[in-house]
């Protein structure tokens, strides 16, 4: 993993039965951690897998300023692990910190954190002499009774007169904790070793160069007190560092001198800036009996190896290691001596020398001279700068160590074991399935017949576990999911196949490693064969060559394939859709638009066979070949073929249209120029081609290869062409897509006969070719290629328009009267929307273009009433013409005069967007715009037609005439006359004769008659049926409930007042209703009503009922409504009149 490790005095690797974990600078030079329970280069994580595999080790403190030299001490009995890191110099003097934290190690790899804190030991030395040395390495260690004890190198800066290097340190006040609050306050000048408790001293030569020599280590308990560290440090002097011992917890200056005789570490001195003082480390570990062993490197670059008695007596000092190349870095080990009834200790001592190789020595506690080491590891890379070793584990456990090279932390172990190493010499090796790999990627190998493999589980150290190498590096082609140890002899080893896997299948290595650090590995010991195969078969064996139509995957076709047979062996079934297949190269890049759906009838194993492999290949295949196909496994291993017959091509068959298209048969549409317009065709025409054309597919324009057209109408309806049917239908209707398609029977060139209603259309067809799908008895399945209509994958949009415009005038009303709100202003619609479209039918149409009214009159500017137009020849008509923004009747008759706008107009008679139903209306002169209509005369006869055309053009007229020709040949209709109306304003005047006047208007009382006559007068201005006088009557029989049958006459049985109007409607000046059938009965009572009105709806109703005398004509009361009527009278009616007789 990227990142470094730092100085000898300092920890970075702890070991337990859990695991390994290291506390490194990662590559961002932040204090972080990583774990993990094997050691193996693949298996690093921080925490609980998954995990990202490097954590901050400050992870949510908030501190700042860490340099990137992070140290850990590990307490076994609370799998405690305390860490310290030093500040990176960046804040001023006297605020550089040491930065704390406290956790504990978990079994799944994680450190729960406990607490944090930290602490200044230079305080009171603000100067830049007697603080924290830049980056300065601190060491930690946690004595017997729990108190943690820190200590870091402070720096001269380069001036003149100041103590070089000195060590400041502390001990926390509360045991088992490094929270800010548990550390005494620093005295006012400070505290260092040997007594030199200030912020300046002697001269040292001023080369600003830091010696990373201070290190603290605990003792071990005794007798009382039990509170007790060796700490190492420098004395006043250049170049000399001693060995101190505290034993009273009181970490007084005066007792911190060593008794008897100090170990005085020689250890470079570097006055020339050189950078080699920092190279002169110092690390040290205490045995079981309380011994402490301490390793530098000395002023000659050698390794130099003390060892102080539990007393603190000097016992030995000499040289580990010499040799002709200087040494860089050192770390010292124990591996202690509880288990498997191993008696002694014995010493690991790892040095990095500056060429870059890395070396350990092992020794027993009691080592004289360099003899007593013996060389156990060497690394020669060439590239190693630090190294550090745990500080101790437990044999036979191995002994971790971390070294940094070329900017990444790397990780192994020293073996401190004496027991025999593991072999799989000579081993047999069988699968568990015995099918295995061919029917499961996870399976067992089973070894029998090794020798050494342990069970240290009752120690915490666990079992034989194996690993699968390639070429004895770690790989992931395969991984170990479990190794089940047996006997010393046989174990299981679960694995997991994690394509794609190399072509060559390996071979593997197997390594077995002991829970004492020590491996065999086997060479090349199993392997995983890659497919093989022999031939292709040819679905249609007559034309040689191996290929398949691209073809359309809709529903219909969702179980067709082109189905290839292969011979070979190796074939592997893990299961599901996880088997041998076939996919298809060119240039060796895997074709994406040929997919295989099932691979079946083939039995897994490496015995030859053969399988079928069901294809679908998309309709945006590219056309060529030959391609490549390759047999490829679940593994990844594959097989592959290229060589004449055993090749494949993909054929693509394309369909196009010809006729109609835009210039032949279609003419463009400005307002939705994707879909051109046409008035109609009766045939559809177009060609095919397939490519490549190798031989390999033709296409005969048989009922299974010839071309395909689809037609869909705009509201989404097929066009079903079963010749029985040929009419539209939903989609619901067919089975399925491929039933959309109608067949042409032909294929290049192909044709279709279809006579198109009005609508919107997307035409597309498809072409076919002899390699496409086959059915399971060898039949043609009709499947077909991609759809094709104006473009590649883009249906030809058609519209079709061949009906005129819809043109209705709304006001005034045709062949009536018309008073002055049913008059103004001009009101006609105009309806395009003639033909299929989304919405179904009357929704689609070319839309409407332009719209042209003409208004003729008969002498339209004389007051002469009674002016009507008669028959329908225009000669004589006077026309309304309008100029620009001037509109007046001609003088004289002058032909038919048509008046419009433009798209600017007012109103708008002519329009630029696409819109298929307008609503026009044109004001009088009383609110102009550029045209307008006139201001009808009361009593006169006008004649309107109103012309439109749409996009195609099609021309509507609101005539009912069969054809036009040009818009401006309309005339009137000869039957009824073409769209007339009569301006009338006037009211007529009613009255009726003297029977019905002198009948009673009082309701309490009814005269008696014998007799009933409805009749009088009507006048009026206008004297047309086209505008008629109307006198309405209603008689009541109040008696009976029931009115007179305004039909008959005769009967009075009908209840509904409003429906027993009689009417008189005539152009006449008189009226009578023949009520003299009317069944009137003897002695009943009777309300007669009567009112008039003209066909413009003309009437006067003031003052009404009139119930005056007899008057023609009663100003207020001219003709009276149906809510008043002019009369209302009332009578009872005598069939007989009565005998009158003198008696006497």
């Amino acid at each position: 993993m990227t990142g470094g490790v730092k100085e000898s005095n300092q920890r970075h690797v702890v070991a337990n039965a859990w695991g390994y974990w290291i506390f490194f600078a990662n590559g961002s030079q932040t204090p972080s951690w990583t774990y993990s329970a094997t050691g193996d280069p693949n298996d690093w994580r921080a925490g609980p897998s998954p995990n990202a595999s490097v954590r901050d080790i400050f992870e949510g403190t908030g501190y700042t300023g860490m340099n990137a030299k992070p140290s850990v001490w590990y307490v076994k009995a609370t799998s405690d692990v305390y860490v310290a890191v030093g500040d990176d110099g960046t804040v001023s003097n006297g605020n550089r910190l040491i930065h704390m934290r406290k956790g504990q190690l978990q079994s799944n790899g994680d450190i729960a954190w406990a607490h944090s804190g930290e602490v200044n030991l230079t305080a009171p030395c603000l100067a830049a002499q007697g603080n924290m040395v830049s980056n300065a390495p601190v060491s930690i260690a946690v004595d017997t009774a729990g108190f943690v004890w820190i200590n870091h190198m402070t720096a001269d800066n380069g001036n003149v007169g100041t103590t070089d290097n000195l060590v400041a340190y502390s001990q926390s006040n509360t045991a088992y904790s490094v929270g800010s609050s548990s550390w005494p306050a620093v005295p006012a000048t400070g505290r260092h070793l040997d007594g030199i408790n200030n912020c300046s001293g002697n001269s040292d030569g001023d080369d600003n160069e830091a010696a990373y020599i201070n290190l603290v280590v605990p003792k071990m308990p005794k007798t009382s007190p039990v509170n007790m560290v060796w700490q190492v440090g420098l004395n006043a002097s250049e170049g000399i560092a001693n060995l101190y011992s505290e034993d009273d917890n009181t970490a007084s200056t005066a007792e911190l001198g060593s008794p008897g005789s100090p170990l005085t570490i020689d250890w470079y001195p570097g006055n020339t800036n050189a950078g080699l003082e920092e190279n002169s480390n110092a690390s040290a570990v205490v045995d079981s009996t309380g011994n402490l062993h301490i390793a530098w490197i000395d002023v000659n670059r050698d390794v130099r190896y003390a060892r102080f008695s539990s007393t603190d007596g000097l016992t030995n000092v000499h040289i580990a290691s010499n040799s002709a190349v200087n040494f860089t870095s050192v770390s010292i080990g124990l591996a202690s001596s509880t288990l498997l009834g191993i008696s002694t200790d014995t010493i690991y001592i790892a040095m990095v020398d500056a060429n870059g190789d890395l070396f350990a020595y092992s020794a027993a506690t009691s080592a004289l001279a360099a003899a007593d080491w013996s060389f156990i590891y060497e690394n020669l890379s060439g590239a190693a700068d630090k190294v550090s070793l745990a500080y101790s584990v437990t044999k036979p456990a191995p002994l971790p160590l971390v070294y940094g090279n070329s900017g990444s932390v790397y990780f192994d172990w020293l073996i401190t074991s004496t027991v025999a190493a593991p072999s799989l010499f000579g081993i047999a090796i069988a699968s568990s399935p015995n099918t295995a790999p061919y029917t499961t990627g996870t399976y067992d190998l089973q070894i029998t017949g090794g020798s050494g493999f342990l069970d240290l589980t009752p120690f915490n150290l666990g079992k034989t576990r194996a690993k699968i190498l390639l070429n004895g590096a770690d790989q992931t082609n395969i991984s170990v999911t479990g190794t089940t140890l047996l006997t010393p002899t046989s174990l299981n080893i679960s694995v997991k196949i994690n394509p794609p896997i190399p072509n060559s299948g390996g071979p593997f290595d197997i390594q077995v490693i002991n829970p004492d650090g020590q491996s065999y590995t086997l060479s090349k010991a199993f392997g995983i064969s890659a497919p093989s195969v022999t031939v292709i078969s040819d679905p249609d064996p007559s034309d040689g060559k191996t290929s398949g139509a691209g073809f359309q995957d809709n529903t219909g076709a969702s179980q067709f394939y082109r189905t290839l047979t292969i011979y070979g062996s190796q074939f592997m079934d893990w299961g599901s859709t996880n088997t041998t297949t076939l996919q298809f190269l060119n240039g060796g890049v895997p074709l994406n638009t040929v997919t295989v759906a099932t691979v079946t009838a083939f039995t897994p194993g490496s015995a030859a066979g053969t399988l079928k492999a069901s294809l679908k290949i998309s309709t945006a295949a590219v056309p060529g070949g030959p391609f490549e196909i390759s047999l490829k496994n679940p593994t990844g291993q594959t097989a592959s073929l290229l060589s004449e017959p055993n090749t494949f091509y993909i054929t693509i068959a394309t369909a196009s249209i010809l006729y109609p298209v835009l210039g032949n048969g279609l003419a463009a549409q400005a307002y939705d120029p994707l879909r051109p317009m046409t008035t109609g065709f009766s045939i559809i025409q177009g060609g095919m081609y397939f490519g490549p054309k190798n031989d390999q597919a033709f296409s005969d324009g048989q009922a299974s290869t010839s071309t395909q057209i689809k037609i869909k109408r705009a509201d989404g309806a097929i066009w079903n062409g079963d010749p029985t049917i040929k009419a539209f239908q939903t989609s619901s209707f067919f089975n399925d897509e491929e039933a959309y398609f109608s067949a042409t029977n032909s294929s290049d060139p192909w044709s279709y006969a279809w006579t198109p209603d009005d609508g919107e259309y997307d035409l597309s067809a498809r072409a076919r070719t002899s390699d496409q799908p086959k059915k399971s008895d060898g039949s043609y399945t009709g499947a077909g290629g991609p759809e094709t209509g104006s473009s590649a994958a883009t249906p030809l949009k058609i519209l079709v328009d061949h009906k005129a415009p819809i043109v209705g005038i709304i006001k005034p009303t045709r062949g009536t009267g018309a008073s002055s709100a049913n008059a103004f202003p001009l009101q006609f619609t105009i309806n395009d929307a003639l033909g299929y479209g989304s919405g179904g039918a009357n929704t689609s149409g070319s839309g409407v273009q332009k719209a042209y009214v003409l208004i003729m009159s008969s002498n339209p500017t004389s007051s002469t009433q009674n002016t009507y137009l008669n028959g329908t020849d225009t000669a004589t008509w006077v026309s309304w013409d309008c100029t620009d923004t001037s509109c007046s009747w001609d003088s004289v008759p002058s032909g038919l005069k048509w008046i419009s706008t433009g798209t600017a107009g007012s109103p708008a008679l002519q329009w630029g967007t696409k819109v298929l139903f307008r609503s026009i209306s044109i004001s009088s002169n009383s609110n102009p715009g550029n045209v307008w209509i006139p201001d009808w005369k009361d009593g006169k006869e006008y004649y309107i037609a109103v012309v439109s055309t749409d996009a195609m053009p099609n021309i509507g007229t609101s005539e009912t005439i069969q054809s036009t020709g040009a818009w401006s040949d309309v005339f009137p209709s000869s039957s009824p006359g073409g769209y007339r109306f009569i301006y009338d304003v006037t009211v007529p005047t009613v009255a009726a004769n003297a029977g019905i006047v002198i009948l009673s208007t009082d309701a309490a009382s009814y005269g008696w008659v014998t007799a009933v006559v409805a009749s009088g007068t009507v006048s009026d201005n206008v004297a047309s049926n086209t505008d008629p006088r109307q006198v309405f009557l209603r008689i009541l029989d109040v008696d009976a409930g029931k009115y007179l049958n305004p039909n008959t006459l005769i009967k009075f049985d009908v209840t509904d007042g409003n429906a027993a109007w009689s009417e008189i409607s005539d152009k006449v000046d008189t009226w009578a209703f023949g009520v003299a059938l009317a069944q009137f009965v003897n002695g009943n009572r009777y309300k007669l009503e009567l009112y008039g009105q003209d066909g413009a709806g003309n009437f006067q109703d003031t003052a009404c009922p009139m119930i005056s005398t007899y008057v023609v004509a009663s100003p207020g009361c001219q003709t009276g409504s149906s809510a008043n009527p002019k009369y209302k009278r009332y009578f009872r009616f005598a069939k007989v009149a009565p005998t009158v007789s003198v008696v006497t």
